[in-house]
C-alpha cells in the first residue's frame, strides 16, 4: 500500500490544521477555569511546546482526511456507494 498518495491538500486539511490548535487552546482554557474553580494547581505544561506540536499533529491527520474527502466527493458525484467507492478509489481495496 502506498500511503503518499492517500495524502492531499484541500478546504478540509485546512480546516483540521485549524481545529487542532483551537481544540488545544480551548482544553487548556477549560482546564485553566476547573482550577480556578475548585482551588487546584493550574496546568503547567508549555503552550509553546503543545501548540506546535498540535499544528504538526493536525498536519499530518489532515492530509488523510482530506483524500478521503476527495474521493468521497467524486463518487457522490457519480451516484456510488461512498463507502465501497472511495476505498475503490483510493485503491484500498484488493
Amino acid at each position: 500500500m502506498h500511503v503518499l498518495p492517500l495524502w492531499s491538500f484541500g478546504i478540509v486539511a485546512l480546516m483540521t490544521i485549524i481545529f487542532f490548535p483551537l481544540a488545544y487552546l480551548g482544553g487548556r482554557k477549560v482546564q485553566q477555569f476547573w482550577a480556578w474553580a475548585t482551588g487546584t494547581e493550574p496546568p503547567k505544561e508549555k503552550v509553546i511546546v503543545f501548540l506546535p506540536l498540535s499544528i504538526i499533529i493536525g498536519l499530518l491527520l489532515s492530509g488523510f482526511v482530506q483524500a478521503f474527502f476527495d474521493a468521497g466527493s467524486m463518487c457522490h458525484e457519480y451516484h456510488q456507494n461512498i463507502l465501497f467507492c472511495t476505498f475503490r478509489v483510493l485503491n484500498l481495496t484488493h
